[in-house]
């Protein structure tokens, strides 16, 4: 495996250029897994080196690389590959176009898009056909209602889906993307930072019959009370109401009134471990009461689980699943890469 972290060397590969990649290629042709952050200078030529020269790689990660473009994966349909995990993040160079020949990665299951901003509705008509891909991050991306009909009508069982930030997204694409069969495999759900999103969006995710496991609707301030009463009368296999959520992040929704905590003590939520709201609604003794009535809860947004007093912070689930990194989080402060 190569890959490059902030703990091993807490800067950017400036002087680093194709030149090493291709001399990296000829001399470690074994490589299953390479993960690249920081190497701004690279380009296309690289990558594409990489990725026909090593036949067993089954993992290549992206981080920042301003330089590489749709060339690195042209032709690649004509190329046998075992590639089961892909990320391109913020990569603004990468289109519709990559997504389309990454299609031809029949054995992948994880594949990690975000901040694309090039990326749109035309690349998930080719995702939608992947029949093993559990895992896709969107975040950042240019997709809309239409897309995620069309991601709704395929045949990914994806269990884990990052639309955070898609600006474009209204409650009419989230019912078209839980109509169709994903809704029987979807598990893990980002919609956060969609201001457009209100109640009506939560209240399709739970007639779809879907095993809501973690939900994260943070910055949506049209979600209000009847989300949380919608989540909690939610039963799904016996577990009892809102049983299947473990983890609900609903901080900053500001429709949320303190009316909606009678429906956060038992016997809702059995299962719930790691809860969001809103600074509004929490004081010190609503934090007492949640944690006499679930023991195992952790209720964020009233203490000192941030890092600072704006919230802004995003903390910590049982997976990692769409989470940022220590090294992306650094890089992301940098000005020069």
């Amino acid at each position: 495996m190569l890959t490059r972290s902030q703990v091993s060397y807490p800067a950017t590969f400036k002087r680093v250029e194709d030149l090493g990649f291709l001399f990296l290629a000829e001399k470690c042709s074994k490589l299953e897994s390479i993960k690249l952050a920081g190497f701004s200078r690279i380009s296309d030529a690289s990558c594409r080196e990489i990725l026909h020269s090593f036949p067993n790689l089954h993992t290549f990660e992206l981080l920042r690389s301003p330089r590489v473009t749709d060339l690195t994966f042209r032709d690649f349909s004509v190329i046998s590959t075992k590639l089961m995990s892909v990320a391109l993040v913020s990569c603004n160079l990468i289109s519709n176009s990559s997504v389309k020949q990454l299609s031809y990665c029949r054995d992948l299951k994880s594949l990690n898009l975000k901040g694309c901003k090039s990326i749109g509705d035309g690349g998930l008509g080719a995702i939608a056909t992947l029949e093993k891909l559990e895992t896709l991050n969107l975040t950042g991306t240019d997709v809309s209602d239409m897309g995620l009909s069309t991601l709704g009508r395929g045949r990914t069982p994806l269990v884990f889906l990052s639309l955070y930030g898609c600006q474009r997204i209204s409650d009419d694409g989230v019912a078209c993307l839980v109509e169709g069969s994903i809704s029987q495999t979807l598990q893990d759900l980002d919609l956060s930072n969609i201001p457009s999103l209100t109640d009506r969006a939560v209240l399709k995710l739970v007639h779809s019959g879907m095993k809501i496991v973690e939900l994260r609707m943070r910055n949506c301030c049209n979600i209000g009370d009847t989300s949380l009463i919608a989540l909690a009368s939610m039963t799904c296999r016996g577990c009892g109401f809102g049983g299947s959520l473990r983890s609900l992040d609903l901080f900053n929704c500001k429709a949320l009134t303190s009316l909606s905590i009678r429906w956060l003590r038992k016997p809702y939520f059995p299962r719930l471990r790691c809860l969001g709201l809103s600074w509004n609604i929490l004081s010190q003794s609503v934090v007492d009461l949640l944690h006499q009535e679930h023991p195992h809860l952790r209720v964020l947004g009233y203490d000192l689980d941030f890092n600072g007093p704006d919230g802004e912070e995003i903390y910590q689930y049982s997976t990692d699943y769409g989470r940022e990194d220590e090294l992306e989080r650094w890089m992301e402060g940098e000005d020069d890469y």
